[in-house]
């Protein structure tokens, strides 16, 4: 029986990003913040911050702030994934 992994509690993002054309509304992409991750993953925070110092999940630093954008970690999770045999 296979888990289905949702991020929906946390919040959700648009799956398309921002248009800056003025063609339609831009959207805000919902960023995550370590303790949000961790709590999905079920690890402490401070294995998220080891994760992204050795660049093994995906990132980004806004000033000091490390944030995850939610549809790369979706992605992450799921490349990360060990199918059955």
């Amino acid at each position: 029986m296979a888990i289905q992994l949702s991020l929906d509690d946390i919040g959700s993002a648009p799956s398309d990003p921002p248009d800056l054309r003025g063609d339609r509304e831009p959207t805000v992409c919902r960023l995550l913040t370590a303790q949000e991750v961790a709590e999905v993953l079920r690890v402490p925070r401070s294995t998220i911050y080891e994760l992204a110092r050795n660049r093994r999940i995906p990132f980004l630093k806004v000033g000091r702030r490390t944030l995850f954008e939610r549809e790369s970690l979706l992605e992450w999770i799921a490349e990360c994934t060990i199918q059955p045999r």
